[in-house]
């Protein structure tokens, strides 16, 4: 799934022993009407695809849509047969011309050279070419490898009339490459024919607005918030316990030998600490595929700024704060264990540490419940979104009505008139 602005990214190596002349994307768009689609796959499109080669010749093996399309995908009404279009990669075209062997020479040093002797190594044709996701910052601006920008190459379907509402599409696609070898086969007035081709299996894109994708981003939104509360509601139980340890070694009657239970607590807290710090770290990775899900699809900017400094960042940021606050844990633990100082230096010693990292471990639950808080506004945004794409599908249904009816009516009325359809009189016997 994607929306119609996205820069899809893919990912593979294409080989012929031949060499290659080409690498180009194939695909087919096709508008789809409103029905639901039957999908039994990842949500967005993270990672893009993989076209992986099964041999030594040219696409031998079935193109995988690694991550996003494995599976069976169905749609519940056809869609009419539309035109191929092709894009070729902009970064094969610049290694054909980048390769210094590839250097064009003067015709009569072409000749001189053919005189001589061949010796090795020979020049080498291009017959390797890897396809990777374009590094960019800006998918609109920062220029284009292998990534395939459907807003550029397809601009029209976009709906720019707010009055109107976004059409879905299905898009198939697959790879095609050409190879250089101008022997093996002829066309028919007798001029070499290169080979084509094309990957075996092609692949399932829909296309669908703005509002559609974030409902489906939504959904794994709220997985994550999910897991980030479940390890804050632990870390709150921890804090607690942290707090009591403290408490206790604030009371007159403690004693040097009840230190050693205190310090075993603490080696808890570090533990809770650091089982945290790796679901967070989870989370985070999560939103930060959400975020360049995002990006990949240009979805409205105000989504992206609210996402990465109320999310992102925070997440990235807090992983440091764990390790400041199982630094002062275990600066707490070692005040505990310190035998070598005297019992009452020993406890004014643990009671500072233990101060400093209860206040740590504050900081620590404040920075995730005000990420929490983030997470919960942008819930309440999605379910906004939900009822405005259900708002979409019904005016797309009615749209799509209202087209057939209007067809129906031109049919009958321009069917009379040029008189097609009428039945002939029969003649009189």
């Amino acid at each position: 799934m994607a929306t119609v602005s996205a820069r899809i990214p893919f990912k593979g190596q294409v080989h012929d022993d031949h060499g290659l002349t080409d690498v180009r994307y194939a695909y087919t768009i096709s508008h789809l009407e409103s029905a639901r689609v039957n999908r039994r796959v990842a949500w967005p499109i993270l990672g893009g695809a993989s076209f992986a080669p099964g041999g030594p010749n040219l696409l031998t093996g079935l193109v995988d849509l690694a991550i996003t399309l494995k599976g069976a995908t169905q749609v519940e009404r056809k869609t009419e047969e539309a035109p191929i279009e092709r894009y070729a990669l902009p970064r094969f075209k610049r290694a054909l011309v980048d390769r210094p062997e590839d250097t064009i020479l003067p015709l009569d040093t072409v000749r001189e050279e053919l005189a001589k002797p061949q010796r090795e190594p020979y020049r080498l044709l291009l017959g390797d070419f890897s396809i990777r996701p374009d590094d960019w910052t800006k998918p609109d601006l920062d220029p284009l490898g292998c990534d395939l920008p459907l807003w550029k190459t397809n601009p029209t379907l976009k709906v720019t009339d707010s009055s109107r509402p976004q059409p879905r599409y299905q898009m198939q696609l697959w790879l095609e490459a050409v190879d250089t070898d101008l022997d093996s086969e002829k066309t028919k007035d007798g001029k070499p024919q290169p080979h084509l081709k094309v990957s075996e299996e092609k692949f399932t894109i829909f296309l669908v607005s703005e509002n559609e994708l974030l409902t489906e981003i939504a959904k794994e939104e709220e997985k994550q918030y999910g897991d980030l509360d479940t390890m804050f509601q632990t870390l709150l139980e921890t804090q607690a316990k942290l707090g009591q340890a403290y408490l206790d070694l604030t009371s007159s009657s403690v004693k040097v030998e009840n230190l050693g239970p205190i310090s075993a607590r603490g080696d808890q807290v570090n533990e809770v600490l650091e089982k945290g710090q790796i679901a967070t770290r989870a989370v985070y990775d999560a939103y930060a595929r959400i975020l360049r899900e995002m990006k990949t699809n240009q979805v409205t900017q105000k989504f992206i700024d609210q996402v990465e400094s109320s999310i992102v960042d925070p997440l990235k940021s807090v992983d440091r704060t764990f390790d400041e606050t199982r630094d002062s844990v275990t600066a707490f633990r070692t005040a505990l264990d310190n035998k070598d100082m005297a019992g009452p230096q020993r406890i004014a010693a643990s009671l500072k540490a233990g101060l400093a990292a209860k206040e740590q471990m504050l900081v620590l639950t404040r920075a995730i419940e005000k990420i929490l808080g983030s997470m919960q506004k942008l819930t309440s945004i999605n379910d906004l979104i939900k009822q405005l794409v259900e708002i979409e599908k019904d005016e797309n249904a009615q749209y799509e009505t209202i087209k057939r009816i209007n067809a129906d009516l031109e049919e009958k009325i321009f069917g009379k008139v040029s008189g097609e359809g009428e039945k002939k009189p029969e003649k009189k016997k």
